[in-house]
């Protein structure tokens, strides 16, 4: 990864660096009971740790002394890992899926899940020992604190065990993997799922100094609907200029007259209710299904409900009954 990522590599393992030792003066603390306003002088012992071990990025050397150091005590990335891994599996959901592959995602996810949780753990104090919270405490008071630095990074990193927890989430992807091929599950999905875990890497150095720290729940894609006359077309084609009034004039067309405003009013109840049951339809995965039938009933208790209300509008809702009948 490093070689291809070039000196991108070296500010992604900083980042990385630095969030973790920040992040076992953060544990210190909360181990030993105090009062977190303390958080700057632990987060400077960490640092000021790190370079009497000659951990950083300056050369070589000390990057590949940092990379050790992460893989022992950067719990933070499985987390991440894992994360990413669950979200390509929700992806291939929506993906035609059959009910076969549903059911190896439902199992697969399950174990993922699993695997999120134990790197999940070591974020609560409860998930270490009572001797650990002693040294953490005296790491923190100690006049001579860069010893018990050494004997509370030794202790937190057996406990820690990520080594161990990463053969063990290695073995849940590889059975995942096993699972779907058993299962006769499509070449693709199965590779997906592969490129997910093993690639992670290299995604994570791309995204993670732009997180800025932040969980990567926030780099996820936002899926937009639009609710436009332009994308509901089952009454009548055509969009807006087949619609609505207010597009004449400059866009001031329904000022005008109460009708107008009741015919842009109606139809953009109508529009929305097409689009929503679209949307619920595609959410549920449920595309091939006929949603005309649906959406016939609905127009038809839209209009029932406003009728009495729009009292210059008798004759479109009148035409407008017309038209839904007529759909096919």
């Amino acid at each position: 990864v490093a070689r291809e990522a070039g000196f991108v590599h070296r500010a992604y393992l900083g980042m990385r660096l630095s969030l973790t030792l920040h992040g076992i003066a953060d544990l210190a603390g909360r181990l030993a009971r105090l009062d977190p306003t303390g958080i700057s002088d632990w987060r400077e012992r960490m640092e000021r740790w790190s370079v009497q071990r000659r951990l950083g990025v300056v050369d070589q050397e000390s990057a590949e002394r940092s990379q050790d150091f992460l893989d022992r005590f950067d719990a933070n990335y499985r987390t991440r890992r894992l994360r990413f891994l669950i979200s390509r599996l929700n992806e291939l959901y929506t993906l035609g899926a059959d009910a076969d592959t549903r059911a190896w995602l439902d199992r697969a996810k399950t174990a993922a899940y699993r695997c999120l949780e134990e790197s999940l753990a070591r974020v609560r104090s409860s998930f270490y020992s009572e001797p650990l919270r002693q040294q953490a405490l005296r790491f923190i008071r100690a006049a001579a604190w860069d010893l018990e630095a050494d004997a509370f990074v030794a202790g937190l990193g057996a406990q820690l065990a990520l080594e161990e927890m990463d053969d063990r989430i290695d073995t849940a992807v590889v059975a995942i993997i096993d699972d779907g091929l058993g299962a006769g599950i499509g070449r693709a999905a199965i590779d997906e799922v592969l490129v997910a875990f093993i690639g992670y890497r290299f995604f994570d150095v791309a995204t993670f100094p732009a997180s800025q720290w932040r969980d990567l729940t926030e780099l996820e894609g936002i899926k937009v609907n639009r609710i436009s006359p332009e994308d509901a077309a089952t009454i009548r084609q055509g969009g807006a200029e087949a619609t609505l009034k207010g597009v004449l004039f400059n866009k001031f067309g329904a000022f005008f007259s109460r009708s107008a405003r009741e015919n842009d009013y109606l139809w953009g109840r109508l529009h929305a209710a097409e689009r929503l049951v679209d949307i619920v339809y595609a959410s549920a995965r449920q595309r091939s299904k006929d949603t005309t039938s649906v959406k016939k009933r609905l127009f038809h208790a839209i209009l029932e409900a406003e009728q009495p209300h729009l009292g210059a509008s008798a004759e479109l809702i009148a035409q407008l009954r017309e038209e839904i009948d007529a759909i096919a």
